[in-house]
């Protein structure tokens, strides 16, 4: 019997498998493994420090094909092309990136077990093969397969191409059509992308419809390009927690919207939190609680995040007004600044769930008014911190030179601007 079964060997299968066998948990990694369609994935500065935390910086250099130097924009009215200087986002082989994560994750000490799952219950997965795998914790890793994810935008589809890419230069671009957008990038001489639509534009077409459909994009990228097989692509989410002993990580849990992009960024990041959670429940019982309303709160932060970019993405689109674009609903827009005049901190102490140290446990914290947002810290201060400091209604000015005294001066009024983002900042 494994302590935890990882059920599904992608980015946030493999990286939670790699992280709690590290930790000397005795993991099992069950996935068959089948062949990875070629994709180009894209990495920003974000994930390649996130991916460094977690130790698997070396994986992500056997799947780079090399950095971006540009992005090719026909988004807003005007065509533009926004050079990223020396912060491009890395492009990645899907494919190398899969297999290398994996020799991760077996190097730090799991094991395979080549199943297809069909069914995940408490303590249990029972296999295609009729095989049935038994663990104390699970994560389900199986990304959209897993089932029961519930939109919270329209439904889309995504059509792969690939082909040769004509220029050296590793590169992107981003283009909206009337009844959806064109993505792609191009490094090491190959060319990926993805034409996303709603998912009834793709609805009984053959391969050649497909084939004929893309390029009818009228975009020259696509003009020598083949198709694949579409894709579900919309965003949508499931409660991480809805089965007793059973977390849901990465796609399983959220499954964003390409618009947004970030995913990968988003899998690291689950599995890290996700590992954190099964290694709370295993070593430290009498902070589960803790491990689940933390699990709860990042699942919260991580939809209305994912929710506002795609929306933003959408408003940012100035080319086409049609049904398309027009189905996304627009999110409240955040304060981009703190408000004029006297302020005060709406918030109270509490006690919240902190993650430090590879697990999670129970911490003086602070939560908001508002909407009920725990912290445990913001930035370089910690929350018992914050409200001490904040305690006296005062300008922004005012607020950040007092934070100012607390630490580095520079973390200050960037940390006045979250509290203001987050709706934390009230007139007094």
């Amino acid at each position: 019997m494994a302590e935890i079964l990882v059920a599904g060997a992608g980015p946030a299968g493999c990286a939670a498998a790699a992280i709690l066998a590290r930790q000397g948990f005795r993991v099992t990694l069950a996935d068959p493994c089948p062949p990875v369609p070629p994709r180009i994935e894209s990495l920003p500065a974000a994930g390649q420090r996130l991916a460094a935390e977690l130790g698997l910086a070396p994986a992500l250099s056997d799947a780079i094909l090399g950095t971006a130097e540009r992005i090719e924009l026909a988004w807003r009215p005007d065509s533009e092309i926004r050079s990223f200087g020396h912060a491009g986002p890395l492009l990645l082989s899907r494919p190398r990136l899969h297999a290398a994560l994996r020799r991760a994750a077996f190097a730090a000490g799991a094991e395979l077990a080549a199943e297809r799952i069909d069914r995940l219950e408490p303590g249990r997965a029972a296999c295609r093969s009729g095989a049935v795998l038994v663990a104390a914790v699970i994560l389900d890793a199986r990304g959209r397969a897993a089932g029961g994810l519930a939109p919270l935008g329209p439904p889309r589809a995504a059509l792969p191409f690939r082909g040769n890419a004509r220029r050296e230069q590793p590169s992107m671009g981003l283009a909206a059509l009337a009844d959806g957008w064109l993505w792609w990038a191009a490094a090491a001489g190959e060319l990926q992308g993805l034409r996303v639509a709603a998912p009834g534009t793709l609805a009984g077409m053959d391969a050649a419809g497909r084939q004929g459909w893309l390029r009818a994009s009228g975009h020259p990228i696509t003009e020598t390009c083949e198709t694949g097989t579409p894709v579900p692509a919309g965003l949508a989410a499931a409660d991480p927690l809805a089965v007793p002993g059973i977390i849901r990580i990465g796609d399983a849990a959220l499954a964003r919207d390409p618009v947004g992009a970030h995913g990968l960024v988003h899998a690291l990041r689950s599995a890290a939190q996700g590992a954190a959670a099964a290694a709370t429940w295993l070593r430290h019982p009498a902070e589960r609680g803790a491990a689940e309303q933390f699990l709860r709160l990042r699942h919260r932060t991580d939809c209305t995040a994912a929710r506002a970019a795609t929306a933003a993405s959408h408003a940012e689109q100035g080319r086409h007004r049609t049904a398309f674009w027009q189905e996304m609903p627009a999110t409240p827009a955040l304060p981009s600044s703190p408000p004029p005049g006297r302020l005060r901190l709406a918030a109270v102490a509490a006690q919240v769930p902190l993650m430090a140290g590879g697990h999670i446990q129970w911490a003086r914290g602070m939560e908001l008014r508002t909407d009920g947002t725990q912290l445990a810290r913001l930035g370089p201060y910690p929350a018992a911190a914050l409200l001490a400091a904040l305690a006296q209604p005062g300008t922004a000015d005012e607020f950040a030179a007092r934070l100012a005294r607390l630490g580095p001066s520079q973390a200050a009024a960037p940390a006045v601007a979250e509290l203001a983002r987050l709706g934390a900042l009230v007139p007094a």
